[in-house]
C-alpha cells in the first residue's frame, strides 16, 4: 500500500510544491490585476491627450493660415524663397512645408 501512494517524503514534496505553485497562481493573479489597472489608467492618460491634441487643432490651423498670408506677403514684395527658408531654418534638402501651394491661398 504504501508503494502505491508513495513514501511520506514523496507525498512531502509534493505537498510543498502545491503550495508553490499555489503561491505562484496568486501571484500571477496580482500581478494580472496590477497589469489591467495600469492599461486602463494608460487608456484613460491617452484619451486625454486625444481631447488636449484635438482642442489645439483649431488653433494651429487659424496660425498656420497666418503663417501662409505673411509667405504671401512676403512673396509679393520680392522677397525671395530662399531667404524666407533660411529664415524658417529650412535647407534644401527637407521637404518644404512652408511654401504655399495655390490651392492652399485659395482656401
Amino acid at each position: 500500500r504504501l508503494q502505491r501512494e508513495g513514501t511520506e517524503s514523496d507525498i512531502e514534496r509534493i505537498l510543498i510544491n502545491f503550495e508553490k505553485l499555489k503561491s505562484r497562481l496568486g501571484e500571477i493573479h496580482d500581478s494580472k490585476i496590477r497589469l489591467e489597472q495600469d492599461l486602463k489608467k494608460q487608456a484613460l492618460d491617452n484619451r486625454e491627450i486625444d481631447k488636449k491634441m484635438n482642442s489645439i487643432k483649431p488653433d494651429l490651423l487659424q496660425l498656420r493660415k497666418i503663417r501662409d498670408q505673411y509667405l504671401v506677403w512676403l512673396n509679393h514684395k520680392g522677397v525671395r524663397q530662399k531667404r524666407i527658408n533660411d529664415w524658417l531654418g529650412i535647407n534644401n534638402e527637407t521637404v518644404d512645408t512652408y511654401l504655399v501651394n495655390e490651392e492652399d491661398r485659395k482656401s
